[in-house]
């Protein structure tokens, strides 16, 4: 493959068809070579039926004609962009973890046919996103929104500075704003064991976080001059923040951290929250 190439795998589905397509538009943003590829699977009930041979002519015959339909799509919605295309057989997540392990991104559908070179979320999505050594991009929700932000969620004790980046980025290539957003959950009232209650000020709270988001976002913001970045604070848990921002959105950049809050943004529930109900394309940063 060609390093800082771009990767989409598609199995033919309606969602693969939909995941080539925003990564052709991705890679003629960011002037970089497309590699369309498709994974050959099949489960051979054994050679005892004699049916390998047919089996094996099938799917090559099957892979090819998505591979074609697939390099097709791309070269339409982005004219000038470098594809190349690559047929593998094996299990969908491992080929397209094998061929990204040096892409600049790895972009896949939020579902796909199942069985025969499935992209479903939760199996092969969600290996990809949990596993590849580069950011991810699973496609779902309005995929060919241009008039929203990019929207970044940071959590400012524990801040992702690839996410950052990467959402800077995004921004700028879209030539859209950067929406940065840090969420806190409001505290529980005291317990009936004699605890004393918190000590809360929302509006106090909500200052200090938007001080600290603008400190972090600062160096990007001289790096990136031409993106209008805009900070805020909200109560509430970020899972269901970042969703409801992500209707209005062209893209949520999260982190791959694991821990609570925003910091959670792959593994934890917040990231698969997003993966499963956000309104547009969730874009997983991942440091090398």
């Amino acid at each position: 493959m060609t390093p800082g190439e771009i990767v989409v795998g598609t199995d033919g589905s309606p969602h693969g068809t939909t995941a080539v397509r925003w990564a052709a538009g991705a890679a003629e943003r960011g002037r970089r070579p497309l590699r369309v590829v498709v994974a050959c699977h099949w489960q051979v009930p054994g050679r005892w039926y004699g049916t390998v041979g047919e089996l094996t002519a099938a799917a090559d015959e099957r892979s090819g004609g998505i591979a074609t339909d697939a390099v097709a799509v791309a070269r339409a919605a982005a004219p000038h962009v470098e594809v190349d295309c690559s047929v593998l057989l094996g299990e969908p997540a491992p080929v397209l973890l094998k061929v990204a392990e040096e892409a600049s991104l790895l972009v896949v559908g939020h579902r796909g046919r199942g069985g025969f070179g499935g992209l479903l979320l939760g199996s092969v999505g969600m290996q990809v996103a949990t596993h590849a050594h580069c950011p991810v991009a699973v496609v779902r929700g309005r995929s060919e929104n241009v008039f929203g932000p990019v929207v970044v969620g940071v959590d400012t004790m524990h801040p992702t500075d690839s996410a950052i980046g990467l959402a800077f980025e995004q921004a700028a290539e879209r030539h859209c704003p950067l929406h940065a957003i840090t969420a806190h959950a409001v505290p529980l009232p005291p317990t009936p064991i004699g605890i004393p209650p918190v000590t809360y000020e929302p509006e106090r709270v909500r200052d200090e976080q938007r001080r600290q988001l603008a400190q972090q976002l600062a160096g990007w913001c001289t790096k990136y001059p031409d993106v209008a970045a805009e900070c805020e604070a909200v109560d509430g848990g970020p899972g269901a923040v970042l969703v409801d921002r992500s209707q209005g959105a062209q893209l949520v950049v999260v982190g791959t951290r694991t821990q609570s809050g925003l910091r959670g943004m792959l593994l934890g529930s917040v990231g698969l929250h997003l993966l499963h109900h956000a309104g547009c394309p969730v874009l997983i940063a991942r440091t090398r």
